[in-house]
């Protein structure tokens, strides 16, 4: 469009928050570029006109149903239902999977979602389609997190994503499909995999992370709600209570020296897996006499004593540390490797010991049992034991095993537990 045909667009911008010296900086910006024309969609979104969607708390301006503004684009009624056509900044990298609110004719904001980046034109814009997200997906994790995202669910039909098709494509009774944006947790997705809608429970008979740029297509069949696993109050189908364990495993009633600092041990688990420390809330009660920081590092401030107390998921666990101005011993050992193994397959450990926190020089012994820490076990055996390592070599059943390791001293003794699994 040429400077001088702008006057054709002037009553869309007309309202008073249009002004000149906005254009002016775009004629300018144009010439500088050796570019004779400005483009239509510059007038439009540096207009009142405009429209402004929010992605991660950041605002970013756009043309929402262009075909409500001059040359109007080629939208039949059947899919301004389904969805509408966005006009954003190319730099703005809007794309497919990205969730964004958005409020129209000055409505309460909604959430929708990106489906599908149409064109990416030469004058610095792109056309995508965006959809309202109407429920929520939410499931329980491998890890026992809940995870709930935003998705557009299909109760009995739904359009294709053609720009002039009014074709419905129709879903069998019984049948729903689902699209949620494609990120690290939904692509884990797998078939047989449940959720609830409004009550009733559908189970995924198919999904696709592949086809389209951001986002995961789930089809799914309705299924028998099951009260005994079934959550109706939080909308999760198979839902399970996550098994929380907290234990310092430092002595009580530990002795540090006034000009050392202290390393707690501290063994977190959920669903027994161990949680990384950052998870772990530190407290000291006497300040005064010692702090403690996240990691679980102590460090002493004068003589005296004080109360640390470690808290993970409501759960806690206490010890009483005393500042003396004489060192004592406080003998700990950290069993590193992997927390499982695969059937048939080794994995390596080394024992690092520690006293008051710091690394000393100790020679280990190892042995194996069962969970129960006494019994024996048929899942695994010790391979090899080389200096300061071992190997454990997995067998074929699933179940835990505990590694204990001693120090030649016979001063310092710990363990890990260690789950045998399968790969399915």
């Amino acid at each position: 469009m040429n400077i001088s045909n702008i006057n054709k667009y002037k009553k869309y911008v007309e309202n008073g928050t249009y002004q000149n010296k906005t254009l002016q900086k775009l004629a300018e910006r144009y010439s500088n570029q050796y570019h004779s024309t400005i483009s239509h969609l510059d007038i439009i979104i540096h207009s009142d006109r405009a429209n402004t969607i929010i992605k991660n708390g950041l605002e970013y301006k756009c043309i929402v149903d262009y075909g409500n503004l001059p040359k109007k684009s080629a939208l039949s009624n059947i899919q301004l239902v389904f969805y509408r056509e966005v006009i954003t900044k190319h730099e703005d990298n809007i794309r497919a999977g990205d969730i964004v609110e958005f409020a129209f004719n000055n409505e309460a904001r909604k959430t929708y979602l990106f489906l599908k980046t149409i064109e990416i034109r030469e004058d610095g814009y792109d056309l995508s389609i965006m959809q309202e997200c109407n429920a929520e997906l939410k499931w329980i994790d491998d890890n026992g997190n809940i995870q709930i995202f935003p998705c557009i669910f299909f109760s009995n039909s739904r359009s294709n994503f053609g720009i002039s098709s009014d074709k419905l494509m129709m879903l069998p009774n019984g049948r729903r499909q689902v699209i949620v944006q494609r990120n690290e947790h939904t692509v884990k997705f797998k078939r047989h995999m449940r959720f609830m809608f409004g009550g009733s429970v559908f189970k995924v008979i198919d999904f696709d992370a592949i086809s389209d740029d951001g986002i995961v297509n789930l089809n799914m069949q309705d299924d028998l709600f099951n009260p005994a696993t079934d959550n109706e109050d939080l909308g999760i189908a198979d839902y399970r209570e996550s098994n929380y364990s907290l234990k310092i495993l430092n002595d009580n009633n530990i002795s540090v020296e006034l000009n050392q600092t202290l390393q707690l041990s501290v063994e977190a688990l959920k669903n027994n897996t161990p949680v990384n420390i950052n998870e772990i809330t530190f407290v000291s009660d006497n300040p005064n006499v010692g702090i403690i920081d996240n990691s679980g590092l102590f460090t002493p401030v004068s003589i005296g004593s004080t109360l640390i107390t470690a808290e993970y998921k409501g759960i806690t666990s206490s010890i009483v540390i005393f500042v003396r101005d004489i060192q004592y011993n406080n003998y700990t050992v950290d069993l590193e490797g992997n927390d499982s193994i695969y059937y048939n397959k080794s994995s390596k450990y080394t024992p690092i010991f520690k006293n008051n926190g710091h690394v000393i020089d100790e020679q280990a012994t190892f042995y194996i049992t069962a969970d129960d820490g006494f019994s024996p076990t048929n899942l695994a055996t010790l391979s090899s034991q080389v200096s300061n390592e071992c190997v454990i070599l997995a067998g074929n059943k699933t179940g835990y095993i505990r590694l204990h390791v001693n120090s030649m001293n016979g001063l310092i003794s710990g363990h890990k537990r260690i789950y045998i699994k399968s790969y399915t």
